[in-house]
């Protein structure tokens, strides 16, 4: 019989993190690399991807993307509250944030990407990361079930949204939404949000978890683009609304702080 794609990941997950315990494997190379499946270990950590993907010899080569920003985002982190990557990918920001918070909780809708993100969690044995297959959207879509437009097989750029950039998708996927309300979380310290196109919904559905954990800070994405202009004014605008203030970071004209006042 043959077994679950999501089975397989995490028993290559379980060999190779065995494997580079015995052999003391150095920091940056391939543990595993097929037409398939990758494991790559740059900067440190563990992380699943797919084979012959440009984006893993990239990251391999040059580092974790975004690199001094999850750096700073450590400083933002505290080990007795808990931190929330929505739109987490493969775990980058996740796997390297953990060991400064108390909790993880990580938001991968794309299925193989989910598979891989949890392949890292198992490779990098961080028990306090816990990972969920779903979109996050507002509360009035709360168990709908939408179409996610996938345009990389890298898992990058996928997005429930009808966008510009998705039109010729290479493929659709069936995803449930859930709102982060109904998961009740609490004693949040800081968040991330990169959902494509999202990222207003993804609030709408939140307000209570932001409320009960004291309005924590996040960081977002906002394209700089023409075509989200409309988009990016009535976003800001929301979240003016619930009393954040909103600041650029340098280096990323795509990633606003929101913290309040």
């Amino acid at each position: 019989m043959k077994k679950p794609k999501s089975l397989s990941l995490c028993i290559l997950a379980l060999i190779f993190f065995n494997a580079s315990r015995l052999f003391g494997l150095n920091d940056k190379m391939i543990l595993f690399n097929e037409d398939r499946t990758q494991i790559i270990k740059p900067n440190g950590l563990f992380f699943v991807m797919k084979g012959n993907n440009p984006t893993a010899d990239w990251i391999l080569n040059t580092g974790i993307p975004e690199k001094s920003l999850i750096e700073w985002c450590k400083t933002q982190c505290d080990k007795t509250k808990i931190f929330v990557d929505i739109g987490a990918h493969m775990g980058t920001y996740a796997l390297s944030l953990a060991p400064f918070c108390k909790e993880v909780h990580a938001f991968e809708c794309q299925q193989m990407t989910y598979y891989q993100l949890c392949g890292g969690i198992a490779l990098n044995e961080y028990y306090n990361v816990q990972a969920h297959q779903c979109a996050l959207g507002k509360s009035e879509d709360n168990e709908k079930i939408m179409s996610l437009k996938i345009i990389s097989e890298d898992g990058g750029g996928s997005s429930i949204c009808n966008l510009p950039t998705n039109q010729q998708c290479l493929r659709e996927e069936r995803v449930k939404v859930r709102s982060l309300d109904s998961f009740h979380l609490e004693n949040i310290g800081f968040m991330k949000i990169d959902v494509e196109g999202a990222e207003i919904d993804v609030l709408k559905g939140a307000e209570k978890t932001l409320q009960n954990s004291g309005w924590p800070p996040f960081i977002f994405e906002a394209w700089p683009d023409p075509w989200f202009a409309q988009q990016k004014e009535a976003l800001f605008r929301y979240i003016q609304t619930l009393g954040y203030t909103i600041t650029p970071i340098p280096g990323y004209p795509h990633i606003f702080l929101s913290k309040k006042p």
